[in-house]
Formats: structure tokens, C-alpha cells, sequence
């Protein structure tokens, strides 16, 4: 089995009631490397708990549960600034029709087999910008317009900037678009030539066509566009190891 590395793979967790539907989930999930079980709850209340202090990036949730069901949990994470994708895993049909307003990714029917457990991961990897298996960067990013959301991929992403509960990416378009991350999370799962330079900035590697000294470890960088950022002495160490594990010409700065 592959090893994928811890930064590149997706958090889950698992609510449910019953030891067995617990168990169930488990096995399954155990067949992919690129997912780790964080955590695992027996009631909603602490499913939530859990959630708020973990963020994952998928919850897997009954319906029926002690204290708030697994509809009342879907609900109640749409309030979070970084929401989980979510998975029902149940055996009562009649609340798939609610589950898919709050934007599920799936509802399974216990018992389900693995071709279609695993049907359902490549839908939450897909609309979680990830590829499958040992290679997870994110291949794209959920924007945020108006009332819809859509897919970006990254490759046409310019910058990342820290914008509140949120990030602005920019494109080679001069487009900018929201996205309902943080700049510490997507600096972990944007792979190359993404590097972050700043608290408030990542940028492409690749867009580097010169630097100048600014003095106490601080590098101005000009992009290929001509505009310039800085790269600080905070995240010079992490730029530079970026750099040289992809043969950049910005690795000598």
C-alpha cells in the first residue's frame, strides 16, 4: 500500500450510533491511504464537538443518532467558516431528498459494498479539488459567486491572499474569486509550484523573474507581470526548500 504524506491526505471523521455502522465505515475507509479517521463519535452533539475542534474535510453521518441527527449536524456545519463535506451513511431512505438541499456529497443505504463506498470517496476527492490515491494535491479550488460555487482549477491560479474568513485567488485573467478557505490550509495542500512567501500571500514559483534584497532577511520579488511582493524572513526557509525541490531559478535568493 502506498504511503501518502500526512499534509496530502483527508481528515475524516465518523458519526454514528451504532458500533457496527461505525466498524462498517472504518473497513472501508482503511483501504485508502489517502484518508485518516481522526476521530469517531456515538452521538451529534459530540460529532459536532469534534468537528469544530479537528475540521475535517469529510464527515460520514447516520441519520438517526442521540441528541441531534445527522441532518440537525449537516445543518449546524453550513454555519462553520470551513464546513466538511458530508457523506450520510444510513439505512432510512427517506431523508435523502433533505440531505442533497444541504449539499451532501452522497447518501449511502447500509449495507453498501465497496465499488460503491468507493464511488463516493472519488466524488468527495473530486469536490474537494483532490486527486486520487498517492497523488492529493489539490487540483483545483470551490469559488464562491454569488449564489453558486464552482470548481477553479489551480493551475490557473495566480496568487492566494488572506482576505477575513476567506481567500482571494487571482487568476492570469485578472480575475479575482473567493474561496471559503484559509491560507494555512491551502498552503499545505497546493503542491507545486505554489509556495507561500507571507502570513497573507502564496504565490507561483514559476512567475519569479527577479529579487532584490530589502535587508533583515526580507527578498522583494518581481513577478512575471511586473507587480512585486516580499518575501519574508518568517517564510524564507520554507520558499527556499519549495524552490529547490523543483529545480526553480528563485532558488539562489
Amino acid at each position: 500500500m502506498a504511503i501518502v504524506p500526512a499534509r496530502q491526505r483527508l481528515r475524516a471523521i465518523i458519526a454514528d450510533d451504532e458500533p457496527v455502522g461505525r466498524a462498517l465505515v472504518r473497513q472501508m475507509l482503511s483501504r485508502h491511504p489517502d484518508i485518516d479517521i481522526a476521530a469517531e463519535a456515538e452521538d451529534g452533539e459530540r460529532a459536532l464537538e469534534i468537528a469544530s475542534e479537528l475540521r475535517p474535510d469529510v464527515m460520514f453521518l447516520d441519520i438517526q443518532m442521540p441528541g441531534r441527527g445527522g441532518i440537525a449536524i449537516a445543518e449546524a456545519l453550513r454555519r462553520h467558516r470551513q464546513s466538511p463535506a458530508v457523506v450520510f451513511a444510513t439505512a432510512h431512505d427517506r431523508f435523502a431528498a433533505t440531505a442533497f438541499t444541504l449539499d451532501a456529497v452522497d447518501y449511502l443505504l447500509k449495507p453498501f459494498d465497496e465499488e460503491r463506498f468507493d464511488a463516493t470517496l472519488e466524488r468527495i476527492r473530486r469536490r474537494l479539488g483532490y486527486g486520487a490515491g498517492h497523488d492529493c494535491y489539490r487540483t483545483s479550488v470551490a469559488v464562491i459567486d454569488r449564489q453558486m460555487t464552482w470548481l477553479l482549477p489551480t493551475r490557473s491560479i495566480e496568487t492566494v491572499r488572506a482576505a477575513g474568513n476567506y481567500v482571494e485567488v487571482s487568476t492570469a485573467e485578472g480575475a479575482r474569486h473567493l474561496v471559503r478557505e484559509t491560507l494555512v490550509r491551502l498552503a499545505e495542500q497546493l503542491g507545486p509550484p505554489f509556495v507561500r512567501v507571507s502570513r497573507t500571500l502564496i504565490i507561483r514559483t514559476d512567475r519569479i523573474i527577479g529579487h532584490a534584497s530589502l535587508g533583515r532577511g526580507d527578498t522583494c520579488l518581481t513577478l512575471s507581470d511586473r507587480s512585486r511582493v516580499t518575501l519574508t524572513r518568517r517564510f524564507r526557509r520554507g520558499f527556499m526548500k519549495r524552490s529547490a525541490l523543483l529545480g526553480a531559478r528563485s532558488s539562489h535568493i
